[in-house]
C-alpha cells in the first residue's frame, strides 16, 4: 500500500501477484508508462488506484486473473462537468510518439470506487479510450464489474464500443435497496441532504 510517482522516460507498472493500493501518477505531459495487472499466465493480482486522475498509457494489459480498479470523481462521467477517461491511449497536441493499446483477457476484472456522491441517477465512466485503430482496444468477456465503495447505493455495468471500455453506475431504487413504503418516501429528500454535506456522503460512501 502506498503511491507511486513515476519521473520522465519509459515506466513500467506491473503487478503480478498479490495486491497494490494507492495512486499512480505520472509527471504532467508524460505518456510513456506501461500498466500491466496480471499479465502472465496463471498469476493473480489486484491493483486498486485510489486518486481519481486521467493516466496516459502506451500499453494497458489486464490478464484473466486481474482485477484494475480505480478512483472516478462524479465529474469525471460523460457529460458531466469535466468528462475524463480513466485510462488514455492517445496521443495529445503537443506529444510525440504512436497510440497506444489496450487489452482485457477473459475473465479481467474492471472496475472503479467513488470519491464523492454521484448525484446522477446514471453515470457512464470512460474506463480506457484508445484510438479506435485496428488493434488498439482487444476485450474478452470480463468478469463482474466491480465497484470498491457503496455497492449498497449503485449497480456497476461494464461495457465497451470499438474504441472505449465504460463503467455505468446506475442508483438502486428504492425497492432493490429493499425498503418499504416509509424509507422508500424518504429516499429521495436523504439522498439529496447526502450532496450537500461531503463529510457525511465521504462517510457514506466510504469503502467498509
Amino acid at each position: 500500500t502506498g503511491d507511486v510517482l513515476f519521473g520522465a522516460g519509459h515506466n513500467t507498472f506491473n503487478v503480478e501477484a498479490g495486491a497494490t493500493s494507492g495512486a499512480v501518477t505520472e509527471l504532467a505531459g508524460q505518456r510513456d508508462l506501461t500498466v500491466s495487472v496480471a499479465a502472465t499466465a496463471g498469476s493473480t493480482a489486484t491493483v486498486d488506484i485510489t486518486k481519481a486522475e486521467t493516466h496516459q498509457v502506451t500499453s494497458l494489459t489486464v490478464g484473466s486473473g486481474g482485477v484494475l480498479t480505480a478512483k472516478v470523481d462524479p465529474t469525471f462521467a460523460i457529460g458531466a462537468s469535466n468528462t475524463t477517461p480513466i485510462f488514455d491511449t492517445t496521443v495529445h497536441a503537443g506529444q510525440s510518439g504512436a497510440d497506444g493499446t489496450a487489452t482485457f483477457a477473459n475473465g479481467a476484472q474492471i472496475g472503479v470506487s467513488l470519491d464523492g456522491i454521484q448525484t446522477a441517477q446514471t453515470a457512464k465512466y470512460i474506463f480506457v479510450e484508445t484510438s479506435g485503430a485496428a488493434g488498439a482496444l482487444n476485450v474478452g468477456t470480463l468478469g463482474q464489474t466491480v465497484l470498491k465503495n457503496s455497492p449498497f447505493l449503485y449497480t456497476a455495468a461494464e461495457s465497451s464500443d470499438a474504441s472505449d471500455v465504460y463503467v455505468t453506475l446506475t442508483l438502486k431504487s428504492a425497492k432493490q435497496l429493499g425498503l418499504n413504503a416509509s424509507g422508500a418516501a424518504a429516499f429521495d429528500a436523504v439522498f439529496q441532504a447526502l450532496t450537500k454535506d461531503d463529510a457525511l456522503a465521504r462517510a457514506i460512501i466510504a469503502p467498509t
